[in-house]
């Protein structure tokens, strides 16, 4: 239900444009049910005019489903042990139902909760190992004659990935790049977007952690590595959706690196005629 109920709260109902809805309670209909407790018939009268708002489909659609499942539960109750009063089962059930979702609401903030400080921590070790890298990859870089290299990447779908690397020297002339000698840079882990991290078929605890890794990588696959690592830390989750594509530049003579990112979205235009 949008709202849950305890001993003393009353239960707020909404209409299908989430206005709340007067409760007129009708404590006729709990007057044949034996007992002096007030409260607890009020309760049951309000268990009454749920019934009847979801009889007459007035409730929103989420709440349709789940009061659905409430009746369902009570009807199965009820045919165990009809000698107690049908709102009875229903009032129990609701109960359970709402205690159920305040569980999976807890276990919910706790996973957001974990999962947001994961990402801080991933975070700040990207920052911590830009600086590092850069240098790592700019000696390489010198050391091959490079004096730009051209990265571009592109993505949809939830798939991104860096599409090709182009070396250039300083006569603009495409230069391969070797396969050694390997250089150790630092990685992060990511959920979206694999830059490296360990090499194991799981996540390791530095990873969970979203700790750094120095890991051995060609300098095509270690540009790579950085480049998603840039990529994610400044646009996450860019190859998510419409996704978007771009271009890195490093200049080696300068020891910068630029990023061009080109996001895509979907552009609706509505027009209204009346004849």
């Amino acid at each position: 239900m949008t709202d849950t109920i305890d001993n003393t709260t009353p239960l707020p109902l909404r209409d299908s444009n989430g206005k709340i809805i007067p409760e007129p309670i009708d404590l006729d209909a709990v007057k044949d049910i034996p007992g002096d407790d007030d409260a607890y018939k009020i309760r049951l009268a309000r268990m009454n005019l749920i019934l009847r708002f979801y009889d007459q489909g007035v409730l929103p659609p989420q709440d349709m489903a789940v009061i659905n499942d409430i009746k369902t539960r009570a009807e199965c109750s009820y045919a165990v042990d009809p000698n107690g009063h049908f709102l009875e089962h229903f009032l129990r059930a609701y109960l359970e139902c709402s205690e159920e979702r305040r569980k999976e609401q807890e276990k919910y903030r706790e996973q957001e909760r974990v999962w947001r400080e994961r990402e801080e921590r991933q975070a700040a070790s990207s920052k911590q190992a830009r600086e590092p890298n850069k240098q790592v990859l700019f000696d390489a870089l010198v050391s091959l004659g490079v004096h730009t290299v051209d990265v571009e990447f592109s993505g949809y779908g939830d798939s991104g990935q860096i599409d090709e690397i182009t070396a250039k020297d300083a006569s603009k002339q495409e230069i391969k790049l070797p396969d050694t000698p390997t250089i150790v840079i630092l990685t992060v882990e990511h959920e979206s977007v694999r830059v490296g991290g360990c090499h194991s078929t799981s996540a390791c605890e530095v990873c969970k952690q979203g700790g750094l890794h120095q890991n051995a990588y060609k300098v095509d696959e270690a540009i790579e590595a950085v480049c998603n690592g840039w990529l994610e830390e400044v646009h996450g989750g860019w190859e998510n959706n419409e996704g978007a594509y771009g271009s890195f530049e490093f200049n080696v003579a300068e020891r910068t690196v630029t990023l061009e990112f080109c996001e895509r979205y979907t552009e609706t235009n509505e027009y209204t005629h009346e004849f």
